[in-house]
């Protein structure tokens, strides 16, 4: 087989809980019924096999004695058949969405499947209560069972009351991941790539606070092979947490006890090194029971997200050009979108969706122009098409608006020496689509007619900002340059501009969000393969990189590590050949002129651009973690020299810090499981910033693979909520 999964996750049983006070039984029925649809739209989309042939009831009822719905007592076929029956029965008077999750274990857990199939004969239909056939009900309660994540089995759900009555219904070990869910998730949850569609990497749990984030300890650890370009972000559903790693691993952990629950990994083709996703590869997915995993030779993946098997996959692009996905896609409105890498490889960026349930390809978006289309009139003319404009990053989403927001990357060739003059519209820029057809709303160019590898490819963060007495819908983005831009997210307006580090590129904005560019910094045709050297500030790795941002309602900041640099640049002849780098600049990093550090972590104020505080490590190391603010007053970071820190939100100060076995290279995220929080980061990854940036503060970088670390608290240390 080309991709294998192996699975170490037993099935014992979940504790027993009495329900409490019982609700009047047509309440509990539409509680029982409805569950069905809260599943989401995703299970009714299914396409559904024609009825199969079982075993009659009364020898299931042989085959069946005692046990509880963990232990596999229905069949696909029952969940089929059920989810037939009630379309056509039940959904004319009952919405799905008001049955799901806690509503059916406060009615059902600590009951029997004979409780709810007698309640069910008695109650429904509501015009015909009793009409249906047995088989029908048993069905039915196979579908409910189903939808609460209960596992299929080989022996079908009798009809008989008396063996039903010896099914316990117990708590499921899996709910469904609802599309309501990710668009609002749970105070503990950590579902997506930034938690939330707004990108703003911030949790409400507060149990690890400012008191006592002094006594994290370390719960377990996990070593992984990637140990190179590793920059990991957890996503945790059902006391799992996923990860994956660039070679084309995607592994799931049992928060509690650390322990490997699957592992499922792909077999890349001999040539996988063609596409500049192998070796990269930040997290997966997750919608339903389903984790979505976009891989280095451009497919995107299904795996059954309680034991990894594969089931299904479709191509999104073609791996030999460059393209692939290193970058978790968003899922939202039933659909999965990636962006590419591939931009330093001559591939031409895109944005494509696909159906959630399918895979089934719905548009595909282009960011640079072809011959006759839009934004074509800003490429100079060149036997080269435009190429470039890669999405690499985080895509935001505004369920009100229906848009979708993602940066893009730099055109190829990088310098206008070979490119020709024009701004090379889209890329470097801010995107806006329509969820439903991909279609283009609006655009903000950050660095029109690049020459230096400047990307916008990072998340657009969506806040709402009072500005000037206005509430804007607002949109943040820094990138690479060390500027960040606020947007109106609804037009696409510049509002402003603020400095995020030290930068001699850009001098300022127009009030129309134009940046003023240095013009010593621009090259001509006479400079290439010249002696002239262009002192650039930052360096092309950026006064940011793959390090997310997190902002916090509670202090109204906005969080960031950030990398101060420069480079000598020259501009050199090249030759365009497909699948290579195609820059036509040569670099020497250095450090910015009477500066002693490169790192620092800083809470910026959106509004005003100004900085509230900035904490500097020993030696001034880069900065190399996302940032990850909670509610309990704290945000988290971490550096190239191995310090995983805590601060006080409010005011920088530090009140914890740990030693990690490498680069503190990941995102950390926190997330709550049976009552206890988490924090979990990756680190050893030995990324970029930390590669290039440690030859300016003589950083050690330790050898080894990357480290999958978890703490929380200890008991006694714990906090009621």
């Amino acid at each position: 087989m080309r991709n294998r999964s192996y699975h170490r996750r037993g099935r014992g049983h979940a504790r027993f809980h009495a329900s409490g006070d019982l609700m009047f039984p047509v309440a509990v029925l539409a509680v029982a019924v409805s569950i069905t649809m809260s599943v989401s739209t995703f299970a009714l989309r299914r396409q559904v096999p024609a009825p199969q042939v079982e075993p009659s009831s009364s020898d299931s009822a042989n085959v069946l004695s005692g046990g509880s719905v963990l232990d596999g007592v229905f069949t696909s076929a029952q969940v089929s058949r059920g989810e037939s029956t009630f379309r056509d029965v039940c959904a004319i008077c009952h919405d799905t969405g008001e049955f799901s999750g806690g509503r059916f274990r406060l009615s059902w857990v600590g009951r029997t499947a004979g409780d709810l199939f007698e309640t069910m004969s008695s109650l429904m239909p509501e015009d015909d209560p009793g009409s249906l056939r047995p088989d029908e009900y048993a069905s039915l309660v196979a579908y409910l069972f189903s939808l609460n994540g209960y596992p299929v089995g080989e022996v079908p759900l009798p009809t008989e009351l008396a063996a039903l009555q010896t099914v316990q219904i117990v708590e499921s070990r899996w709910e469904s991941i609802s599309a309501d869910r990710l668009l609002s998730p749970e105070d503990g949850d950590w579902l997506s790539y930034r938690r939330t569609y707004d990108v703003t990497g911030f949790s409400p749990l507060n149990q690890i606070n400012r008191t006592n984030v002094g006594d994290l300890r370390l719960v377990w650890a996990h070593s992984v092979e990637d140990d190179s370009r590793w920059v990991p972000t957890p996503v945790v559903a059902n006391g799992l947490m996923y990860i994956a790693e660039g070679d084309g691993r995607v592994t799931a952990f049992e928060i509690a006890s650390g322990d490997v629950a699957w592992q499922h990994q792909r077999s890349y083709p001999e040539d996988i090194g063609k596409s500049q996703a192998f070796g990269r590869s930040r997290g997966v997915s997750i919608y339903g029971d389903t984790i979505y995993w976009g891989t280095a030779d451009a497919a995107l993946v299904a795996l059954d997200a309680q034991t990894g098997d594969q089931r299904w996959e479709v191509s999104t692009g073609d791996y030999s050009t460059g393209l692939g996905h290193a970058h978790p896609a968003l899922i939202a409105d039933g659909k999965v979108i990636l962006g590419f890498a591939g931009g330093d490889r001559t591939a031409r960026g895109a944005v494509v969706a696909h159906d959630a349930e399918t895979g089934e390809r719905l548009w595909v978006t282009y960011t640079v122009p072809a011959p006759g289309e839009p934004g074509y009139e800003t490429w100079a003319e060149h036997e080269i098409p435009p190429l470039g404009g890669l999405t690499w990053g985080t895509i935001s989403y505004d369920a009100e608006l229906g848009f979708i927001y993602f940066g893009t990357g730099q055109p190829t060739p990088w310098a206008s020496t070979l490119r020709g003059p024009g701004d090379a519209l889209y890329t470097n820029a801010i995107l806006a689509l329509d969820i439903d057809t991909g279609e283009l709303q609006w655009h903000f160019q950050v660095v029109p007619a690049d020459n230096w590898d400047m990307d916008a490819t990072h998340e657009s963060m969506l806040v709402d900002l009072e500005i000037g007495g206005t509430v804007h819908k607002a949109l943040i983005e820094t990138s690479k340059i060390g500027w960040g831009v606020v947007l109106d997210r609804v037009t696409g307006r510049f509002l402003h501009a603020f400095r995020t580090g030290y930068d001699n590129l850009i001098t300022g904005w127009t009030d129309s969000g134009s940046p003023i560019f240095n013009p010593d910094l621009i090259p001509s045709a006479e400079d290439v393969d010249s002696d002239r050297v262009f002192e650039v500030c930052p360096h092309y790795h950026g006064t940011r990189n793959l390090n997310s941002p997190s902002y916090s309602e509670a202090t109204g900041l906005y969080y960031l590590g950030i990398n101060n640099s420069c480079m000598d640049v020259t501009f050199v002849s090249d030759e365009y050949e497909p699948g290579r780098n195609y820059g036509g600049i040569g670099v020497r990093l250095k450090s910015v002129p009477g500066y002693d550090y490169v790192g620092e972590f800083v809470a910026f104020d959106p509004i005003t651009g100004r900085r509230a505080w900035e904490y500097r490590s020993p030696g001034g190391v880069a900065m190399t973690a996302s940032a990850l603010a909670t509610g309990g007053g704290i945000v988290f970071g971490g550096t190239a020299d191995r310090r995983f820190f805590a601060l006080d939100a409010a005011s920088g100060d530090l009140l914890w810090e740990t030693r990690l076995n490498g680069d503190i290279s990941g995102a950390p995220v926190t997330f709550e499981v049976d009552g206890r929080q988490y924090v979990a980061v990756g680190a050893g990854g030995r990324i970029a910033q930390t590669n290039t940036y440690a030859r300016l503060t003589d950083t050690i970088i330790p050898q080894g693979s990357g480290v999958m670390w978890v703490f929380a608290l200890p008991e006694a240390s714990r906090e009621p909520r």
